[in-house]
């Protein structure tokens, strides 16, 4: 692909010319390419302190030894690099620190996996840990599969008292399912010859990708920097270079938002940056579709539909968010019109608002109200079709 080509150029182009990248990690001497690794693991650290120790030591007992571990530091603050300095001085055969100026994981993420020099790279989020078999069971499927531009494995979902709550995940799931079978909708008027039971939309840490592939592919986009959808994205771009095999099995482990790190994600000043990210995501998925011969503008309006919905019934907690709630949940009626649940989702909220903690999913409305610049005229720009583009530099 001509596009890919040029990417990946100017991508490699582009770390030659940042301060701090040691272009030795792409030019090995004969030496240590005879102890090349099969294996790089991509860890971001940015503020990961609490868990990076758990991380990095999930990795150093793998059953496979043959890796390397590169700790990213993305502007990481002091507590995560004095951990991710230890680590590396005690195991300076196995750890490198590369530094990504550029703010979010998905720079973070390119930056690793450009200066990686195995055939494989597994990710890693520096809140997450792996099983001990994680690495050599994937790296297994993968030899068996050299087509395949991923090996994906389940994944166990913990709780704040490191309880498993959910078992072998694969892929979205609940209401993101949505997103999902969207889109294995829209391959399939694209290649219905397709392995398209492998399609999912995976999380990072139980990612293992082909270093060739997902460079060919353009890496992570950075303009969905600094976080969310960004994971959903590249696994879309990924498929498209390759077919995924699910390994049905849990190799890792993932821990949910706590309650105080849930609450301050939907806090007021948290709103536009989280919809403003979701809205990239809504346009970048639909420029890389735009160009297909398929219909798929239906896809689109499902998927719309259910962002405008999380939307919606998110602005409702605000006792100054009725208006653009009601635009929201409008629209995703409109949407998808044969969706009852939609439509009455809508009619609850015309209902007064002292009505909808009873209506809805939450107890109470929320103490603190939405910024101005997060009303009616805001609302009425997410999720179009087809979309407009919204920035936002406000920080995560």
């Amino acid at each position: 692909m001509l596009y890919s080509s040029i990417v990946m150029e100017l991508v490699v182009l582009s770390h030659q010319k940042k301060p701090g990248v040691n272009r030795d990690n792409l030019d090995r001497t004969s030496e240590m390419e005879s102890r090349k690794p099969e294996v790089s693991v991509v860890v971001p650290c940015y503020r990961g302190k609490n868990f990076l120790a758990e991380a990095i030591e999930s990795v150093l007992i793998q059953t496979f030894n043959n890796f390397e571990i590169l700790l990213v530091d993305n502007n990481a603050d002091a507590e995560t690099k004095a951990v991710m300095e230890k680590f590396c001085k005690e195991n300076s055969e196995k750890i490198r620190i590369v530094h990504e100026p550029e703010q979010g994981v998905c720079s973070a993420r390119n930056r690793g996996i450009i200066e990686s020099r195995a055939e494989y790279i597994a990710l890693l989020d520096d809140d997450d840990r792996m099983k001990p078999e994680r690495l050599e069971r994937q790296l297994d499927t993968a030899r068996k599969s050299p087509d395949a531009s991923m090996v994906v494995c389940g994944i166990d979902f913990l709780d704040e008292s490191e309880n498993v709550i959910e078992a072998n995940v694969i892929g979205q799931r609940g209401s993101w399912k949505v997103i999902e079978d969207s889109l294995r909708g829209l391959f399939e008027g694209l290649h219905g010859n397709r392995n398209l039971k492998s399609f999912v939309l995976p999380l990072p840490s139980s990612m293992l990708i082909s270093r060739k592939k997902s460079i060919e592919a353009g890496l992570f986009d950075i303009r969905l920097n600094p976080n969310f959808g960004e994971d959903l994205e590249f696994g879309v771009r990924m498929f498209l270079a390759g077919d995924f095999v699910l390994l049905k099995e849990s190799l890792a482990l993932y821990r949910k938002d706590s309650s105080e790190s849930l609450s301050q994600r939907r806090s007021s000043s948290k709103v536009k940056f989280l919809y403003t990210q979701g809205n990239k995501l809504h346009f970048v998925l639909w420029e890389l579709f735009a160009n297909k011969n398929i219909d798929f503008r239906p896809a689109f309006r499902k998927m719309a539909a259910f962002h405008l919905k999380l939307a919606g019934r998110h602005f409702l907690r605000y006792r100054n968010g009725t208006d653009a709630a009601r635009h929201l949940l409008f629209r995703a009626w409109r949407n998808t019109p044969t969706d009852a649940g939609a439509f009455t989702d809508f009619i609850k909220s015309l209902f007064p608002s002292s009505l909808h903690p009873r209506f809805f999913w939450f107890d109470n409305h929320r103490s603190d109200l939405l910024p101005e610049d997060t009303g009616r005229t805001f609302a009425d720009k997410l999720f179009r079709i087809p979309p407009v583009w919204i920035d936002n530099r406000d920080p995560a």
